[in-house]
């Protein structure tokens, strides 16, 4: 099963991207024949530069004005990932990665695999992860990735706004009532 698209959740401190995203782009780029990157925050051009050097034919970038880079991004990763479909997206293992990662998950309705080891994509995509303290690595095979629907449609880039962002993903409050129980 060859890949067609991965997306790399970009992450940068004061305007240089981190090294776990340079890995990302290293690895995406070996198993995909396009790799895109996504990124939340401002300087975009210098992310741009330093991305494309490592293999990401197009940055997406989100402009979360100020709000929680992790919630302003998977809003709009959501909504990307809506209309464009990528096979597979790669984040690091950072405070603002997991956040993104875990509510983007929950967004698309789609599980999370962490704390990967190696990725590779032989028979399937397959997600090496060490359990047991270390002692095994255990290889997950991914046979659904994030398409559910065809190949092959055109697609628009552009710059989403922060109230776009929110807006695609806003979660609504249900009512619930809480009872305490009566203690023994």
């Amino acid at each position: 099963m060859a890949l067609n698209k991965i997306w790399v959740f970009a992450e940068a401190e004061d305007d240089k991207v981190t090294t776990p995203t340079l890995e990302l782009l290293t690895k995406a780029r070996e198993i995909a024949s396009a790799v895109e990157a996504i990124y939340a925050g401002s300087s975009a051009e210098a992310v741009a530069t330093t991305v494309g050097d490592y293999g990401a034919t197009k940055l997406h970038v989100i402009d979360p004005a100020g709000g929680l880079p992790g919630q302003i991004a998977a809003a709009g990763i959501a909504h990307l990932a809506s209309e464009q479909n990528p096979d597979a997206i790669l984040f690091a293992q950072s405070y603002d990665g997991r956040d993104a990662l875990a509510r983007l998950s929950a967004k698309l309705d789609r599980p999370v695999l962490t704390n990967g080891m190696s990725l590779d994509n032989g028979d399937g995509l397959t997600f090496g992860t060490a359990i047991f303290g270390g002692v095994t690595l255990a290889t997950p095979r991914c046979w659904n990735t994030m398409s559910r629907s065809s190949r092959g449609r055109s697609s628009k880039t552009r710059q989403l706004s922060c109230q776009e962002a929110a807006d695609s993903g806003r979660p609504r409050t249900m009512g619930r009532s809480w009872r305490s129980s009566p203690s023994c």
